[in-house]
């Protein structure tokens, strides 16, 4: 079930950075289920094709670094080769980590006992 307002057959979507993953692949459902066509790019070509191919025949998988200009650019050029148009941009760009201090903070025994 998607979310939309209104569907969008005849539109396309690029998805770029995750889209192959997490946040980014459930994106891709999303803008699938609604009748979009869907370019999904991800910096792991596997997981691309795999989001892909789990979308059907009206999506393509791109593989590619987001920190690259050339390989946006190529997502761009690639996605208006495929579908003619680019009708929404969805960048969704992250770590798959925990989020970890640049620097660690300690509190002394003598000033925990205080608390």
């Amino acid at each position: 079930m998607n979310d939309f307002a209104q569907p969008l057959p005849d539109r396309s979507a690029l998805v770029i950075g995750g889209g192959g993953g997490g946040i980014g692949r459930a994106v891709s459902r999303a803008l699938a289920a609604a009748g979009a066509r869907v370019a999904v790019a991800d910096l792991d070509p596997q997981r691309a094709q795999e989001a892909a191919h789990e979308l059907g025949d009206r999506a393509v998988a791109l593989a590619g670094d987001v920190r690259r200009r050339e390989d946006v650019d190529g997502f761009v050029e690639r996605t208006v080769a495929a579908f003619g148009r680019i009708d929404c941009l969805v960048t969704v760009v992250g770590s798959g980590g925990p989020a970890t201090p640049r620097r660690r903070w300690s509190i002394s025994r003598r000033r925990s006992r205080r608390t």
